[in-house]
C-alpha cells in the first residue's frame, strides 16, 4: 500500500500507515475530509476495499 500511495503521503505525523490503518492528520475538518476522499480514491482505483464504516474522526484542541 505505502508503494502505490507514495505520491499523496505526507511526511510523519501527518500520514501515517500501520498494516492495514492509516492516519490523516489535518488542521481542519474540511481539510480531513479532503485528504480522506484523496486516499479513497487512490486506494479504491488499485481494488482496495475503503471501509466508510470504520472511519473515526477524533478532534484535538491545544492551546
Amino acid at each position: 500500500m505505502e508503494a502505490m500511495t507514495r505520491y499523496i503521503q505526507d511526511e510523519v505525523p501527518w500520514c501515517m500507515l500501520f498494516a492495514d490503518d492509516i492516519i490523516l492528520i489535518e488542521k481542519t475538518k474540511e481539510g480531513a475530509k479532503a485528504k480522506l476522499e484523496l486516499w479513497r480514491n487512490a486506494l479504491e482505483s488499485k481494488g482496495f476495499h475503503f471501509s466508510r464504516s470504520k472511519i473515526e474522526y477524533i478532534e484535538c484542541t491545544f492551546s
